[in-house]
């Protein structure tokens, strides 16, 4: 693994063609990466909702259940997943579709291994972001949850020193009338 390449991780590689899918999760495997196999978008689904994988490099043209589906879904299970289209039929249309599909990244069979390693790499500092976006989000949220608890509690203090004021305010006013001279 080159220094520049982020930490092994998870990575989930869906295509019905098993010659390649073995050829890639091989490869992954020798660079450090854990490494699963789905041959169908159903069951590449089914592993990936949990939100457990890295990276999802999945082929968009399977029988059934396709990449592009697999990526539609994968959007709404586990959001923050990075998935890569592989494809050996490349046009505009199917990258475009891709992309609105959910897809970050595309990657044009046949390919280099050099390329394939790129894109993973793009992909994990991708999913690494959003991590530490999601992170921040939840920190923040705490703070703001914290806040929110502090300013209620001082809301309840405020009251309670309003009140003990308006009684101080009626027992001074009792000791002024106490201490008034009667008149006669």
């Amino acid at each position: 693994m080159s220094p520049a390449s982020p930490p092994p991780g998870r990575i989930l590689v869906v295509d019905d063609e098993e010659v390649i899918r073995r050829l890639i999760a091989q490869h992954l495997t020798g660079l450090g990466h854990a490494c699963e196999q789905a041959g169908d978008g159903r069951l590449g689904l089914a592993m990936a909702s949990t939100g457990s994988f890295d990276v999802v490099l999945s082929d968009i043209t399977m029988p059934g259940f396709d990449g592009l589906t697999l990526a539609r879904e994968l959007r709404k299970t586990a959001p923050s997943t990075p998935v890569v289209m592989v494809t050996g039929n490349a046009t505009f249309d199917h990258a475009l579709r891709a992309i609105r599909h959910g897809a970050t990244d595309f990657l044009l069979k046949p390919f280099n291994l050099d390329a394939l390693d790129q894109t993973v790499r793009r992909a994990m500092e991708r999913r690494r972001a959003l991590r530490e976006q999601e992170d921040a989000v939840r920190v923040l949220e705490k703070r703001l949850e914290e806040q929110a608890v502090a300013h209620a509690v001082a809301e309840q203090e405020i009251a309670r020193l309003r009140a003990e004021v308006e009684r101080l305010g009626k027992d001074l006013d009792l000791i002024r009338d106490a201490a008034r001279p009667a008149t006669v």
